[in-house]
């Protein structure tokens, strides 16, 4: 999939701007607070429906204005799209070809965008919410279906929790929200070990590329007290009985805090290298070539469900990487089929590649030029 035409009125600093891109690599400069995110946080709503600096649609206008509003032409399995999103106060308004949607699959069947931002490490250095919330990202992205078991979930959660509070002692109210809360997480927790099982056949290859041992960096899930087993024939009727067990042993402890402390919502999907904690024991360097690999296995996996390439959109990549690293990161996109959108402070210091064409663009204060890369 390719974004040829990109249109933005009034969005965050950007008052108007249309720009055309390539299919290979597209190059966007300029100094801090220019627009250089901005411009690849347009493209990521476009594709996802959502911010991935996780702001609301208020916060996203252009100071002083209404609303803003977002134009992309798009090129997806042969045939010519357009997608726009325009955006009126807290209401937010998709049309695919002409025709309003209102899910961000369909979005991401013509325009899906894989981001790495700099403030990815805090995906490995964060809070372990950070890591399950991508991990379910990828689920969704992979499966539909996933987020209705994760909201589900979180019914059943927020219901044993009030009873919790409560101090019910109704054995019976319990038993039903934990038999609920057990089956839906057993689905959680057996999807999350088979998306983590794929990303880790697939990741090797990525971590070697990026001067990493494919051995030595894994992406795995820390096992919840009472090591739940997965075996037999039905593991998620294995998962279900076992956390079960588990809610049921907690339940005194859990009313003295007021809130479940079993279950997938507990989960921390951990980055190790050579059996440590990456964030811990690895060098800055280490953990953002780590990142990178992982979000190209993230891109390839995703390549293989829809069938076409997603966009990338690389945000100061340079951040913690050396100028080898980065050696290394441009000869893997210039070796894959996504179109890119990498923007960056300093251009002079990236040896663009000459595998596929390149385009670039000069930002100041919201204003786009072209120029020479």
């Amino acid at each position: 999939m390719v974004l040829e035409r990109l249109r933005i009125q009034d969005f965050r600093n950007i008052a108007l701007a249309v720009l055309e891109w390539d299919a290979g690599l597209n190059g966007v400069v300029g100094g801090n607070g220019q627009g250089k995110t901005n411009l690849l946080e347009a493209i990521g709503l476009l594709a996802s429906g959502r911010s991935f600096r996780r702001a609301p649609s208020a916060a996203l206008r252009r100071h002083g204005q209404a609303g803003f509003y977002l134009h992309a032409e798009v090129t997806s399995f042969g045939l010519r799209h357009d997608l726009e999103l325009t955006a009126l106060g807290a209401h937010v308004s998709v049309r695919l070809n002409g025709k309003g949607i209102t899910t961000a699959s369909a979005m991401g069947q013509v325009l899906a965008a894989i981001v790495l931002t700099p403030d990815a490490p805090a995906l490995m250095r964060g809070a372990p919410e950070e890591r399950r919330s991508y991990l379910d990202w990828i689920l969704f992205c992979h499966e539909r279906s996933y987020a209705g078991v994760v909201r589900d979930y979180q019914v059943a959660l927020r219901a044993r929790n009030h009873l919790l509070r409560t101090q019910c002692g109704d054995g019976r109210q319990f038993d039903a929200w934990e038999a609920r809360l057990a089956v839906l997480g057993a689905q959680i927790t057996r999807q999350r070990q088979q998306m983590l099982h794929r990303v880790g056949e697939r990741l090797q290859p990525f971590l070697e590329a990026m001067a990493l041992d494919p051995n030595g960096y894994l992406w795995q899930m820390r096992i919840q007290p009472g090591d739940l087993q997965e075996a037999g024939a039905d593991a998620v009727a294995s998962l279900a009985a076992g956390y079960r067990t588990l809610l049921a042993r907690s339940r005194l402890p859990d009313q003295r805090s007021g809130s479940t402390s079993v279950g997938p919502h507990r989960d921390d999907p951990a980055f190790v290298q050579n059996g440590r904690a990456l964030a811990r024991f690895g060098s800055r360097g280490q953990q953002k070539r780590f990142l990178l690999a992982l979000k190209l296995t993230e891109a390839d996996l995703l390549r293989e469900r829809l069938g076409e390439a997603p966009v990338l959109l690389l945000d100061d990549p340079m951040t913690e990487l050396d100028p080898e690293g980065m050696a290394r990161l441009l000869r893997l996109l210039a070796a894959g089929s996504s179109q890119i959108f990498l923007a960056t402070c300093a251009a002079e210091q990236i040896q663009w590649p000459s595998a596929r064409p390149v385009r670039c663009v000069a930002v100041e204060e919201g204003v786009f030029r072209a120029v020479d890369c």
